[in-house]
């Protein structure tokens, strides 16, 4: 078919995991002719979960794109993971995309997944419709979903635009209640059939209540509709559009996606209401290094955003691109806006999930595959030269989860940096750094799982890490004055060693850090070895007396002393000095502080009180709780170090319906009774790594 903007849809797949999305949109490629048969998740060999890793979990865990012919249309669907540790790829997707369809469980309605991706939705004012999926399993009710809806989402409308016919086992079939067709499904194939007389009267109101959802973007439409006047196909029709485009309803079909029941009128709505890539123009974008905004149509030079990079073998980096304006082809160069370079575009690919195919160029509105491309990564704007533009970045999430690595070896030692940036480019919600306080390379990610998925990645690419548990940055302090002398005196032949010092350490307000005075009177040291007494201070206070951690929140103050004219130095007075510290802070009440995080934690109500019971158990603090839909928010600070593993326990408490999100709150004193343990410790762990 020839391809233009206005037959392009751009659809993501949404839910909470366990809905279905896979095998909807498996059940989509089938029903296209894309794929003769449908694969299925069971077995290995769906279009979209093709990576290993998602085969052997039985879980999308990457954007995976698809597309089809549907009606003249070209549809590029984006199947997301639904599971929260990968919701950056969700993220990715839905800033790309003019739809979205929300996949539900047909037994479970909306769930903590279907309220936070909805959120997501509502920021960027995207269309939806609503899919209720695996109807025929046990204990699926659509009505019940529909109700589930409209209390999870108060004031949206939720319009049925298909019904079943049964569910649970006695599912039958689905009716299109747009045209009021009826179908059966048996050997995954549609078939025509009659409609059931004790729903003939349902099938009629449900059609009404899709005119006036129709009426809702337009008052002369909506004044005919209440006098009663008979509204025409080509008025109903243009009417759900514009309604649709606009926010003002939600349509929820029906199916059964692992037996391709309903898929098919789901697939004609897609195509019916959802908008065109047209639709959105103009497009505002910036003028690189200029405050200068232009605005895009489907004619303009050459713009498009990556929304994500994956690496594989033989091939190197695959760029995803969504075009919004202009043709690219294959041959031309373009400006990479953060490089201030240009890159050739070698080959331009559509793609089915690992299923490549050269199509040369890229329309306005489409979306793609690039490859070897030398310096682009995700979140990068590439324009036409004339028009230099940068469009506005996704903003992915920041990482939660933080955990240790360290190489299995030395070869994996020189490997891992390499590997670590590779994946911190593909993945923004992934960080690593190296803490040159506890000495540790640490990773960070949206979950325990998010982690080890990228673990396991490297690992396939021959690059072997296993985990450790992070040093946690304890700090020590003093809750008393103190003072002590440091006296260093050497003699060995030739030139001696010579300082002596006298410091008073007093403690200071939490947060203070480390202040230190001179009130030295009288010359008793000279004023040329004083910054050294504050340089060996510094470096006594970087190892505590407790745990090896470093000493806060305290005063030091020289106030008396003497020196030798030819064996005194700055180094002697260093040593001095730590001599002074190592004496007085026993003595003035050391005590331990640990790093306290805020955690806020989303769970639906059925559980709120076996995760309040856990972050008790974790010495953790709640702060309060706030109702959030079906859901609520539980707030508490908790140690930092009692949150290791809290990602998978949280997940097995709540059955994968509870997530979190934390940050760095303040520090509190370690209780006593198990402060010299933890000290202890810690003291060990650092002298393992040679701290």
């Amino acid at each position: 078919m020839s391809l233009t903007i206005k037959s392009i849809r751009n659809i993501a797949l949404v839910s909470h995991q366990g809905a279905g999305k896979t095998t909807l949109a498996e059940a989509m490629l089938y029903s296209a002719k894309v794929v003769n048969r449908m694969g299925r998740i069971e077995d290995e060999n769906t279009v979209m979960d093709h990576e290993q890793e998602e085969k052997s979990r039985k879980s999308s865990i990457h954007l995976a794109i698809g597309n089809f012919t549907w009606k003249d249309k070209k549809i590029n669907i984006l199947d997301t993971p639904g599971f929260m540790d990968f919701i950056s790829e969700t993220i990715a997707a839905v800033r790309v995309v003019e739809g979205v369809v929300v996949v539900l469980d047909g037994s479970s309605g909306v769930e903590v997944g279907t309220e936070i991706i909805w959120d997501k939705l509502n920021e960027n004012n995207l269309p939806r419709m609503v899919f209720v999926n695996q109807i025929g399993k046990d204990n699926s009710n659509f009505n019940q979903c529909l109700e589930s809806l409209k209390e999870s989402f108060p004031g949206v409308i939720f319009t049925p635009f298909s019904l079943p016919i049964g569910q649970a086992a006695d599912f039958k079939g689905v009716i299109d209640l747009i045209s009021k067709n009826a179908y059966s499904y048996q050997n995954n194939e549609p078939q025509q059939m009659d409609i059931p007389d004790d729903l003939k009267e349902q099938v009629d109101q449900y059609y009404n209540a899709i005119v006036e959802s129709a009426t809702e973007a337009d008052e002369k439409l909506m004044d005919k509709y209440l006098a009663d006047e008979q509204l025409t196909e080509q008025e109903i029709s243009e009417g759900l559009v514009e309604s649709f485009k606009q926010n003002l309803f939600v349509p929820v079909l029906v199916g059964d996606a692992s037996h391709n029941a309903g898929v098919n009128i789901l697939c004609d709505n897609m195509v019916r209401i959802f908008p065109s890539p047209d639709t959105k123009y103009p497009y505002t974008v910036k003028k690189v290094n200029d405050e200068q905004t232009v605005e895009l149509n489907a004619d303009s030079p050459f713009c498009g955003l990556v929304f994500k990079m994956a690496s594989e073998l033989h091939v190197g980096e695959l760029i995803y691109l969504r075009n919004f304006s202009g043709n690219l082809k294959s041959g031309m160069e373009v400006f990479n806006s953060r490089t201030g370079k240009t890159e050739k575009i070698s080959s331009i690919f559509s793609v089915n999930g690992k299923e490549r195919n050269d199509i040369g160029e890229l329309t306005a509105g489409d979306i793609g595959v690039l490859v070897k491309l030398k310096d682009t990564k995700t979140n990068d704007t590439l324009s036409d030269k004339s028009l230099g533009a940068v469009v506005d970045i996704i903003q992915f999430p920041e990482p939660t989860v933080s955990l240790a690595v360290i190489p299995e070896s030395k070869s994996d030692e020189e490997k891992m940096i390499s590997g670590l940036s590779k994946v911190q480019d593909e993945d923004h919600s992934f960080k690593y750094y190296y803490d040159s306080e506890t000495r540790q390379t640490l990773v960070e990610g949206l979950g325990e799982q998010h982690l080890e998925v990228i673990m396991a990645k490297m690992r396939n690419n021959g690059i072997n890490l296993k985990f450790e548990r992070p040093i946690i940055k304890y700090r020590e302090t003093i809750r008393k004055k103190a003072e002590a002398q440091g006296k260093h005196k050497k003699q060995s032949g030739g030139r001696g060693q010579f300082a002596d010092v006298w410091i008073r350490f007093e403690p200071l307000e939490r947060g203070k850090d480390f202040q230190f005075e001179n009130a030295i009177f009288g010359g008793a040291v000279p004023r040329n070895y004083i910054p050294a007494v504050e340089k060996g201070l510094k470096e006594a206070r970087k190892k505590g007396v407790l745990s090896h951690s470093l000493t806060t929140d305290f005063k030091a103050t020289i106030y008396d002393g003497s020196y030798h004219k030819v064996d005194s130095s700055d180094f002697a007075f260093q040593i001095a000095a730590s001599l002074a510290f190592q004496k007085a802070i026993p003595l003035a009440d050391p005590i331990l502080l640990e790093p306290i995080v805020e955690v806020e934690v989303t769970v639906p109500s059925d559980y709120t009180g076996d995760v309040m019971g856990d972050i008790s158990t974790r010495r953790g603090k709640v702060l309060g709780m706030e109702p959030a839909g079906k859901t609520q928010k539980i707030k508490a600070h908790v140690p930092e170090a009692e949150m290791y593993g809290y990602s998978t326990t949280l997940r097995s408490m709540t059955q994968g319906r509870g997530f979190f999100k934390l940050k760095y709150s303040h520090y509190e004193e370690v209780p006593r009774e198990i402060m010299n343990k933890v000290a202890e410790e810690t003291k060990a762990r650092k002298e393992e790594i040679g701290e």
